[in-house]
Parts: C-alpha cells; structure tokens; sequence
C-alpha cells in the first residue's frame, strides 16, 4: 500500500510540473486535471501521445507564449 501511494504521489509531482512547464498560459479549467493524471501515466510505459511530439498546431493549448530578449 505504501508504494502505491508513493508512486501517485510522485506520479501527480511530474504531472503538476511537466503541465506548468509545458503550456504556462493555459487558463484554469478542469481539463489541466485531467492532463495531469494522464500524461505522467502514460508516460510511465514510455506511451507519449504524438500530436504533442510532432507540434501539430491544432492541438495546442494555449494561445501564445512571449518571449522577450532582455
């Protein structure tokens, strides 16, 4: 039982991280939970979903990102 919670614990770790890096303008909604859980659990059995390796544009979250060169 103990690695079991162990391992949710780590799993919604990178989930929380890997969301927040990935797509930082994304605005709050229930679907972020839903990104996750799921992402951190597949990746876990190295399933990575493509759209988001291949930068389809249509599937992108957020609308745009800024950068600036200080």
């Amino acid at each position: 039982m103990l690695f079991i919670l162990l391992c949710i614990v780590f799993m919604l770790a990178y989930g929380v991280a890997a969301q927040s890096l990935l797509y930082p303008n994304t605005e709050a909604s229930w679907e972020i939970l839903y990104h996750v859980v799921y992402y951190p659990y597949f990746s876990m059995y190295q399933e990575f979903p493509l759209d988001q390796l291949t930068g389809d544009c249509h599937s992108v979250q957020h609308k745009y990102i800024l950068y600036s060169i200080a």
